[in-house]
């Protein structure tokens, strides 16, 4: 199994002490605390609660904090210590805290989100050979679509044998389509 796959590291999917008391710090105990940051910001500019988002993506209507049925019920039950109603819980912070998809690092929420921003960058971008804009690469210019992340390292790096470090069946790495905005 090659590490594109399999990951050796586990994953901590909660925000750690150099990024809640140290980010941006210069001197010792002048940091600032990025999750903090990221909710504020996500209230400045008024970002929908966490329910609102579920229901903007599909999801089911959260009624109450156990039928945050995306989490933990340990995680069910931080929130409903932190926030008084169920529309209060901010986006980022259930977000992050959401049980991720299957072999995934996000839970199905922000999952979602990202896969509506590639979607978007991808229709935004006039050279996309799929959006047959004037000026754009065409289909008929390459074989866009038989050419692989192994075929650039290989191409680049002049090794032969990367190809097969990014070479996965799909019982491997099972590859679903989370959401489709429209």
């Amino acid at each position: 199994m090659n590490i594109s796959v399999n990951n050796p590291y586990v994953y901590f999917r909660y925000v750690t002490d150099e990024l809640t008391n140290k980010y941006l710090e210069n001197i010792p105990g002048t940091g600032i605390d990025l999750a903090a940051d990221l909710i504020q910001r996500g209230r400045d500019h008024g970002i929908m609660s966490y329910p609102m988002w579920t229901i903007k993506t599909g999801e089911p209507h959260w009624s109450n904090f156990k039928s945050l049925t995306s989490h933990s019920t340990d995680n069910q039950a931080r929130l409903s210590q932190m926030y008084r109603n169920i529309y209060d819980i901010d986006l980022w912070t259930a977000g992050i805290s959401e049980i991720p998809v299957l072999g995934g690092k996000v839970g199905l929420t922000f999952g979602k989100i990202i896969a509506e921003q590639f979607q978007v960058l991808k229709k935004g971008d006039r050279f996309w050979y799929e959006n047959n804009d004037k000026g754009a690469f065409s289909k008929a210019s390459g074989n866009q679509e038989s050419f692989t992340h192994g075929n650039l390292m290989s191409k680049h790096t002049h090794n032969r044998n990367s190809e097969k470090q990014f070479c996965c069946s799909e019982s491997e790495q099972p590859i679903g389509k989370l959401w489709d905005p429209g």
